[in-house]
């Protein structure tokens, strides 16, 4: 209610001057203010109906890069936004606090595509680089859907039918727009975490690393870094057992095979054993021998 209720009376451009001007008897501000209003409500509904039929094609973008269609969504959503918001306060007035699940919607598409927005400034301000592409994709992708499922959910309960059903109709003339995230996005993702250092560093430079040493997140970030540096000796392996120079068996056995072979150097066989202690050590799980659990309990 505080994120929608108040804060859409002031940060309107118009609604707070009316009241004030009703308030104070001043008839003159209160026509400009009025006026003003129904102009701004009249430009959001166009923007919103020429955004809606032409499906956001003419919608201009501060950017031409691959982001622009987010750029793009976000207006396109700012104006559904804007006009149903507008006449659901015009409608329900002080009611409006009442309604608290409605309030509720309105807030989630305004905190999403507030996320949206806040995605693409980082990634602007940090010189669009091509590494992170997949997370603003993925943020982009997650926060536009989920935007238009709370505009969607706000037009569902709005208690003027009418006017729900003719911005549905004008805003989403060929039904929802938005699709969520699909494995692609999530794997293009994951990938980059995975396998780039630098783009995993920028996501995660304000949390605590412990040190390699220690159990839980420590462990696991010391376990990916020797993975990874045993990733191009850990690859002779496998081309090895492709091509039938070692026969296929656990990666200690086929280390050991390679090593003996001379496919890989004794350093690069090191590599691949510590790598792969590490590795299991960090998926291990607590186990109590039947006894002792007997005694936890």
């Amino acid at each position: 209610m505080i994120i929608f209720g108040q804060g859409a009376i002031r940060c309107h451009p118009f609604v707070q001057k009316e009241m004030n001007a009703a308030n104070s008897g001043d008839v003159g501000a209160f026509d400009a203010a009025f006026f003003g209003h129904l102009g701004h409500i009249a430009r959001t509904k166009w923007r919103m109906i020429s955004y809606g039929v032409s499906g956001g094609a003419f919608i201009p973008s501060p950017v031409s890069g691959f982001e622009a269609k987010y750029y793009k969504a976000i207006s396109r959503y700012s104006a559904v936004f804007a006009l149903t918001a507008d006449l659901a306060l015009a409608t329900l007035g002080g009611a409006m606090k009442r309604k608290e699940h409605l309030s509720g919607r309105f807030s989630d598409a305004f905190a999403w595509m507030f996320l949206a927005a806040a995605a693409l400034k980082h990634f602007h301000d940090q010189g669009r680089p091509a590494n992170q592409r997949a997370y603003l994709d993925w943020a982009c992708t997650h926060a536009l859907y989920e935007t238009e499922a709370a505009l969607f959910g706000v037009l569902d309960n709005l208690p003027g039918r009418f006017t729900a059903a003719t911005i549905r109709r004008l805003a989403f003339p060929f039904g929802p727009i938005a699709k969520p995230l699909n494995d692609r996005q999530i794997e293009a993702c994951a990938e980059t975490i995975l396998s780039d250092k630098d783009a995993r560093d920028a996501i995660t430079n304000d949390i605590y690393l412990p040190a390699a040493d220690d159990p839980g997140l420590g462990a696991l970030d010391g376990a990916l870094a020797m993975v990874m540096a045993a990733g191009p000796a850990r690859a002779k392996l496998d081309k090895a057992r492709r091509e039938g120079r070692i026969v296929k068996g656990s990666p200690t056995e086929m280390t050991a095979a390679a090593a003996t072979a001379g496919i890989i150097t004794p350093d690069e066989a090191a590599l691949i054993k510590s790598a792969e202690e590490a590795r299991d050590a960090v998926i291990q799980v607590s186990d109590f021998d039947p006894a002792v659990y007997d005694g936890l309990r």
